[in-house]
């Protein structure tokens, strides 16, 4: 009997060359087609979680057409309260901006007078290490300077470069709304779609796949939307409490950046310890935002996340950060976002598809070892 030819030193160099070479340019392609992809994958995650009401309007004699608009409605909805909230946040921060930086020069020239103090930098080195970050006497130079000349020019083409940022966002938000629509009203012809691309005795088999893949998908997204809900209210009753102003917009945006696993957390952490700064804040406003945040995270992590998700994910957690990774490598903020749902529908594949099983094992958080 001759050896598999796959198993030889030569055949196993050349398959693992092949697919390190396919995964190369895989995701090549993908950072290459973000612009197209990335709303059109956002679309589909988000479509997914309006799946169970919309076949609950249609169960009871809703045309797909209507049970589409009142979806897209009400993401809408959800989507210009987010905004909403932000902007109005926002504005209050533009508005104080003088009496944030009244606030917050004298520290950052204290923190000076440390460095200066307690390091070997001099004042020539701390003042060109500002320099080449952007900051300091020169910039605040230059502004006055444009000020007086009245560069009208550069201020045109800042306006255009913002103008231009503000319909490129609008455009992708827009169009992502026209893919949800169409995923929500035709559904049911993708998934036939998939079906027919199998044969007919392995159409039940990718029937339960899909069914599983989407149901893993909405279970972790409503739980996350429930577990971001309650996280903004946690952390803007804590961070009211500790006396940080604009608490509301800082506890939307640490909720959201719980959505990127581990390091959103912390993230979120250092956004209200600076915003506690900026108000004026004292120790005991920087105490209680550390209390807030440790509170909030041991009740998220022990308590909140096991009885909303469960074990319903069922993915390892040393993959979830490697996806996380990849994603941010890939499509950025965006990509870190979505990795966790596209990773889930991988793993749920795996563990269904035979030829995969292995990887559908390393990829489990299944306890049971071999």
């Amino acid at each position: 009997m001759q050896p598999n030819k796959i198993f030889t030193p030569n055949g196993i160099l050349i398959n693992f060359t092949l697919l390190v070479a396919g995964l190369f340019f895989f995701i090549y392609g993908l950072v290459l087609a973000k612009e197209f992809l990335a709303p059109l994958v956002l679309a589909f995650i988000l479509a997914m979680l309006t799946f169970p009401l919309a076949n609950k309007l249609e169960s009871k004699g809703m045309k797909r057409i209507w049970t589409s608009i009142i979806n897209i409605l009400i993401l809408l909805i959800l989507a210009g309260l987010f905004f909403l909230v932000i902007s109005w946040q926002m504005k209050t921060i533009v508005d104080d901006w003088d009496d944030i930086k009244d606030t917050i020069l004298p520290k950052i020239e204290k923190a000076e007078a440390y460095i200066l103090q307690h390091t070997p930098m001099d004042e020539g080195e701390l003042e060109e290490y500002k320099s080449d970050m952007g900051v300091g006497d020169d910039e605040e130079e230059s502004e006055e300077e444009e000020e007086e000349n009245g560069d009208n020019g550069e201020k045109g083409e800042q306006a255009l470069s913002v103008i231009g940022g503000a319909a490129g966002f609008l455009t992708d938000f827009l169009i992502t709304f026209v893919y949800i629509f169409f995923f929500i009203h035709y559904r049911n012809r993708f998934k036939q779609f998939i079906l027919k691309l199998f044969e007919k005795e392995k159409q039940d088999e990718v029937r339960n796949i899909i069914s599983k893949s989407a149901d893993v998908v909405q279970h972790y997204l409503i739980g996350r939307l429930l577990l971001m809900i309650v996280l903004v209210v946690l952390y803007g009753l804590g961070l009211w409490i500790s006396g940080v102003e604009n608490f509301i917009v800082v506890s939307i945006i640490a909720a959201i950046l719980s959505l990127i696993p581990f390091v959103g957390n912390f993230f979120g952490y250092v956004l209200a310890m600076a915003m506690g700064v900026f108000s004026g804040g004292d120790m005991s406003t920087l105490i209680g935002v550390t209390v807030t945040f440790l509170f909030v995270q041991f009740l998220d992590s022990y308590i909140l996340q096991p009885i909303v998700l469960g074990g319903k994910l069922n993915v390892h957690p040393f993959f979830i950060i490697l996806s996380v990774i990849l994603g941010n490598a890939i499509w950025g903020i965006v990509g870190m976002i979505l990795a966790i749902p596209i990773f889930a529908i991988v793993s749920v594949v795996s563990r269904n598809v035979p030829a995969f099983g292995a990887f559908g094992y390393l990829f489990s958080s299944d306890e049971e070892e071999s």
